[in-house]
């Protein structure tokens, strides 16, 4: 998480629009759940703090077309990440190369199309896992909330992901980082975006992370995925809205055509989702 103008590719300064679009597969995108621990040298996220990673056990850090992103399990069979982050139908794995190996293919949203006006609010894919996700531990799924009205103006805002953490956006990647307790406000909303400010910021890597309302360790839910914003402390980051009706229409039809559970949809065992 951190600070300049971020999308994974460059982002033109003027209109925070991305000049560049994930190409063809180098090889398939893998999907790992890190217990990284960074060392007394990790340069500390401005704004943020270092998540306990047993706190968020359905987040992954995420490779596709030798870029870093993150991404959320929200059910059995499902993880939310952005479709700038992935190609339209790619094949990956989560945990490759190991016994516990799970393929996913994942789907754009529609709209997520230079033919659509302000395609790149609607920044949110989907994939399909072929059998249940593994957790550490036999944890949970995260939640998301599809309500329009949520998150409210001035509310806290929770933000996470495995990105850089140094102004401008330098410095390493791959440890999870989360804004501070009551660090970044909802101020707004902007079409098909939630957009928040505060003293943490988004940073290259943090795409496809999940934003928060709750507390970290109770009734959280995600309202947002991670798109873009300005990589820079105290300015806006800018969160493709899960409660966006064009947004909540495709989480609910992609959900029913691949007749799969989603936490907070379809979905609200206490042995299975989040609290």
């Amino acid at each position: 998480m951190k600070s300049g103008l971020f999308t994974i590719c460059i982002l033109s300064l003027l209109s925070l629009l991305p000049v560049c679009h994930a190409g063809a597969q180098e090889k398939k995108p893998s999907f790992t759940v890190l217990p990284a621990e960074p060392s007394a040298a990790s340069p500390k996220i401005i704004g943020g703090e270092q998540a306990e990673t047993a706190n968020w056990p359905a987040t992954f850090y995420f490779v596709a077309n030798n870029q870093a992103c993150t991404s959320t399990a929200i059910g059995r069979q499902v993880i939310l990440t952005a479709a700038h982050c992935i190609n339209d139908g790619a094949v990956g794995e989560i945990n490759p190369n190991t016994p516990a190996a799970v393929s996913v293919t994942c789907s754009h949203h529609p709209r997520y199309n230079p033919q659509y006006e302000n395609y790149h609010q609607y920044d949110v894919a989907l994939c399909l896992a072929s059998k249940p996700i593994p957790l550490p531990d036999g944890q949970r799924y995260e939640r998301i909330s599809l309500a329009a009205q949520t998150p409210r103006r001035d509310s806290d805002v929770i933000l996470l992901g495995f990105g850089c953490r140094q102004d401008g956006g330098g410095g390493p990647m791959g440890v999870l980082y989360r804004s501070e307790k009551d660090a970044v406000k909802a101020v707004r909303i902007d079409g098909a975006y939630v957009v928040a400010k505060g003293r943490s910021s988004l940073c290259f890597g943090d795409s496809g992370g999940a934003a928060y309302t709750g507390t970290e360790i109770a009734a959280r839910a995600i309202i947002g995925v991670n798109s873009r914003g300005w990589i820079k402390q105290f300015e806006e980051s800018y969160l493709s809205h899960l409660g966006n009706p064009a947004i909540a229409w495709f989480v609910a039809d992609w959900a029913d055509k691949h007749a799969v559970r989603i936490c907070g949809l379809n979905e609200s065992g206490a042995n299975v989702c989040h609290p």
